[in-house]
Formats: C-alpha cells, sequence, structure tokens
C-alpha cells in the first residue's frame, strides 16, 4: 500500500486535522478577547486617572496663574504640581504621568498593537497547521508501511482457525524466509474474532521495537516484540507479547477488543494460537480486563509453586468475563498487553497453554 498524500487522507485524518484547527482558533480567539478586556481595563484606570487629574488642576489654577511670569521657583519647598491630559487623537491615548512636575507624553498606538498581535497570532497559526499537516502525512506514510508489511508477512504463514483446542498441524509457518528478513524472529501470534496476526520479534530490551517496524526501519508504530526475559526453551512460566494500540486498526489495537462482551462472549475466540520454530502451541483464554500501568502482570520467573499460584489467581481474579477455567501452578501462560484508548491503562489477555 502506498503512502498517502494530503488529497488522499482518510475521512478520519480530515476530521482530526478540522478538529484540531477549530480547537487552535478557538484558543486564539479566547487570547484575543483576554487581550481586549485586558486594554478596557486599562482605559478605565486612564479614565480615573484623568478625573483625578482634573480635580487637581481645578485646586492648583490659582497657584499656576500666579508663577506664570516668574523665572525661577523661589521656594524649592514647594509641593510639585501635578498636571495630567489626555488627548485623543485618530484613536490614539496620550498618557500622561502624575508624579512629575514636568508632564512627559507617550503616545500608544491601540489599533497599531491589536494589528501587531493579530498578525503575529494568525503567523503562529499558519506554522502549527503547516507542522500539523506535516505531522499527519508523516504518520500516515509509517501506519502505510506498517499495513502494507503485515499483509506481505502473511504470506509466510498459513494459520489453521482455532474453535477449539485441536491441533491438526496444519499451520505452516516459514521462519526461514522470515529471519532473511529479520533475524530477531521468535514466533506468530494469531488472536480469533480479532485482526491480530504476525510475526513477533524480541530484542536485548523492551525499548528497541517500540519505535521500529519489523524490516527494523523507524516507525512510531514499532511491532508486535516477546519480553527480552522470555527464553522460549520449555520453561517459560509467563511469555509476554506487546505491541502498541495504534489507529487504523494496525499493530496490537485490535487487542481493545477482547474487553467488549461481543468478543468473550463468543466461544470461537476462546483459543490463541502461537507458534515458534519448535512447534505450534494453543492457548486458552482465562482472563481479560483494563487495568492502569503497573508491572505485576509482566513477571516472567516465579520462587516457587505457591507464588506463581497466587500470581495465576490474581490474573484470574481481575477477568471482566469469568472463564471458568482452571489454571494452576502446572500450566504455562501467555500474556497479551496493548495501552487502551488512553495511555493511562492497559488492556491484558492471558491464555493457558493447553
Amino acid at each position: 500500500m502506498g503512502s498517502r498524500n494530503p488529497r488522499n487522507l482518510g475521512k478520519s485524518d480530515l476530521s482530526n486535522l478540522v478538529r484540531r484547527q477549530q480547537r487552535e482558533i478557538r484558543h486564539l480567539k479566547s487570547e484575543i478577547k483576554d487581550l481586549k478586556n485586558k486594554l478596557e481595563q486599562n482605559d478605565a484606570k486612564l479614565n480615573e486617572l484623568l478625573l483625578k487629574l482634573n480635580n487637581s488642576k481645578s485646586d492648583h489654577e490659582d497657584d499656576i496663574k500666579n508663577i506664570t511670569n516668574e523665572k525661577k521657583l523661589e521656594d524649592t519647598n514647594e509641593t510639585s504640581q501635578t498636571v495630567g491630559e489626555v488627548n485623543k487623537v485618530n484613536n490614539m491615548l496620550m498618557v500622561i504621568p502624575t508624579n512629575t512636575s514636568l508632564a512627559i507624553i507617550r503616545p500608544i498606538t491601540i489599533k497599531k498593537s491589536i494589528k501587531k498581535i493579530l498578525v503575529t497570532v494568525y503567523s503562529i497559526s499558519l506554522l502549527v497547521i503547516a507542522f500539523s499537516l506535516g505531522n499527519i502525512i508523516n504518520v500516515s506514510k509509517q501506519d502505510s508501511s506498517i499495513i502494507s508489511q503485515t499483509k506481505n508477512l502473511q504470506k509466510y504463514a498459513q494459520i489453521s482457525s482455532r474453535q477449539d483446542n485441536y491441533i491438526d498441524n496444519n499451520s505452516i509457518v516459514n521462519f526461514e524466509e522470515l529471519k532473511k528478513i529479520n533475524e530477531d524472529t521468535v514466533g506468530w501470534i494469531k488472536v480469533n474474532g480479532i485482526e491480530i496476526n504476525m510475526p513477533v520479534v524480541q530484542a536485548d530490551d523492551n525499548e528497541y521495537y517500540l519505535r521500529r517496524s519489523f524490516d527494523k526501519s523507524y516507525n512510531l508504530s514499532g511491532w508486535a516484540f516477546a519480553d527480552y526475559k522470555n527464553k522460549f526453551d520449555g520453561t517459560d512460566k509467563n511469555i509476554i507479547i506487546y505491541g502498541h494500540n495504534r489507529r487504523d486498526n494496525i499493530m496490537f489495537s485490535p487487542l481493545t477488543n477482547v474487553v467488549k462482551p461481543e468478543w468473550y462472549d463468543n466461544d470461537e475466540n476462546r483459543y490463541v494460537s502461537f507458534i515458534t520454530e519448535e512447534k505450534e502451541s494453543i492457548y486458552e483464554v482465562f482472563s481479560v480486563y483494563q487495568i492502569e500501568v503497573e508491572d505485576y502482570y509482566i513477571q516472567t520467573e516465579f520462587n516457587s509453586n505457591d507464588e506463581y499460584k497466587k500470581f495465576l489467581d490474581t490474573l484470574k481474579s481481575r477477568s471482566q468475563k469469568n472463564y471458568e477455567t482452571e489454571v494452576s501452578e502446572n500450566d504455562q501462560i501467555l500474556t497479551l498487553s496493548t495501552c487502551g484508548n488512553n495511555s493511562k491503562y492497559r488492556v491484558i489477555l492471558h491464555a493457558k497453554k493447553i
């Protein structure tokens, strides 16, 4: 799928852009309104000052006439006189200080000030729009790359649809070809009822594939990756696979549907396939839920069977659906994790190997 230009953006992209710009325009209007309010407040203060100055002028008018022809002030301790005038010419305010013996007039042009503010505001708005549009185009290109890679990679896998726990050995994954593209490939995950059907990679940490796609190119959507602590040698108690919740229903965004009744009440969605080079495994779902960000469920090693059993009981008790599935300390489990629609939360699926 090729990259998209602004003319080919989807309705949701255009709607998001329009809403974003409407919010920015409302914000700018609010700022202009605040500026106008401040100017009106300053104007009120100037009128109050004018009234005080006029009263002062009236009180000292006689004294001013008496000293008109004098060359010097004979009494240096005489109270300095306060004079104020406000001239309104062509919408220009003339501000006169009140604490000096000389009147210093400093013009402030209101119309010109507002015009400069508006020009600045609209210039910033244009820059914001251009920057936002550039980001939308860039993100759209990255999303297109993910969609294209996912579809192209699916030709290397033929996964049987699981409606029960029967393994018919009809699933085939060409790991040889997948590893030619990315040597970090460790498995293939498929979840019934949602569009998760892709290879899984693993790095030396849990950061690398947050911003890299399967071909290792930079991409905000990242890729589905296993926790770096998993060994894939048959001893893992809890295999954990992470993926971003992204728009356009890519990566692990479909996982957010597992906490909806229309998904978990459908018995056909009870099983998950995870295939490695060594074997094909079927996992039965026993818990689905949404929870605030934490690290409890991503534990991979346990000090005792009792600790592990308590861990499993906690995961089971969190489920939004009571699967009535027995899980014991002898079970190995698979955990899928993604962000909720709010980054404050995580949507989790747990399934036991059968």
